[in-house]
């Protein structure tokens, strides 16, 4: 029985799994849009949480994992973009793209709670 190795040098393969990471971040930046924007109140323009609670923790560590696989798929695309032997190119350019809107975001999101947030205490 063969054993198949994984070449992570091969353009192909990194092409395909910055595809797989991006969309993952594409999924990552949407559940994290929902958990920002759950509360937002456009008129009064706050996002109100509990501070007991673990939102601010979860959009936290939404806002990380939404960033790392941006950052993955992103340098997936570029390190894949312009081999000679990759045929899968196009791949690579939605990796690419897509990794940096994930990224861009993470960071748009997280600086809106950031500026938005009001803890409401209830006794």
């Amino acid at each position: 029985m063969a054993k198949s190795k994984i070449n992570l040098r091969d353009s192909e393969l990194q092409a395909r799994l910055g595809l797989i990471f991006s969309v993952v971040g594409v999924v990552f930046s949407l559940l994290l849009a929902i958990i920002v924007l759950e509360h937002f109140s456009p008129a009064q323009k706050t996002i109100a949480y509990s501070p007991k609670s673990l939102r601010q923790i979860g959009i936290q560590g939404g806002t990380a994992a939404t960033g790392f696989v941006g950052v993955v798929a992103f340098w997936l695309g570029v390190m894949s973009l312009g081999h000679k032997r990759n045929a899968r190119q196009r791949e690579s350019w939605i990796g690419l793209l897509l990794g940096a809107l994930s990224i861009c975001l993470a960071i748009v999101l997280f600086a809106m709670f950031q500026m938005f947030k009001l803890p409401i205490v209830v006794s």
